[in-house]
């Protein structure tokens, strides 16, 4: 029962990226939640990210809903919950995409002398992650649930979060996660 009150009261039903609004326990609804912990990323400060996947089903009356998604969650040197923020599955592989094209980026440009410059990419579910260079040192950040609720990492560890997302995609896509068919 807690689980539901907490779904209940998580900002992600606001979003209007999201999905989760769908599965919020209603009277008259069951509501079954699936939940597995994929990584933890260690990083700066002693915050982590703590990403897992999430299968979410919704039976009200004859209608049944089911919808699978990354969570991601900032947790503070005590482990406490920052924040928190989703990718539908639908957008996880452009979300690896981004991943890529930030991190190859920062490769890039970190032997050019620039201004302060800034790369972020931001998910339907507000979830943020880009990188700044500033006197050639680069800095690594995530944002889970747009709060600028900041949580640095150094850009080496990009390509683990690419892991760690592609590891979630394929577990999601044996609990029965399947692409919308490609328009053409």
């Amino acid at each position: 029962m807690d689980e539901l009150m907490s779904l209940r009261n998580t900002d992600d039903t606001c979003r209007p990226g999201t999905q989760m609004g769908r599965f919020v326990a209603r009277s008259g609804s069951l509501l079954f939640k699936e939940t597995k912990q994929i990584a933890v990323v260690r990083c700066e400060n002693g915050f982590k990210i703590n990403i897992e996947t999430r299968v979410v089903s919704s039976l009200q009356s004859v209608h049944e809903s089911v919808t699978h998604f990354i969570r991601f969650a900032t947790l503070d040197e005590n482990g406490q919950e920052l924040t928190s923020a989703s990718v539908n599955f639908d957008e996880v592989e452009e979300f690896i995409g981004a991943i890529d094209f930030v991190h190859n980026l920062a490769m890039q440009i970190l032997p050019e002398s620039r201004d302060y410059t800034e790369v972020t990419y931001t998910s339907k579910g507000s979830m943020t992650f880009g990188f700044y260079q500033a006197n050639n040192q680069q800095q690594a950040f995530i944002d889970a649930g747009g709060s600028n609720n900041l949580v640095f990492l150094t850009v080496e560890k990009l390509p683990g979060l690419r892991r760690a997302l592609e590891s979630a995609s394929e577990h999601l896509i044996s609990r029965g996660a399947k692409l919308p068919p490609m328009e053409i």
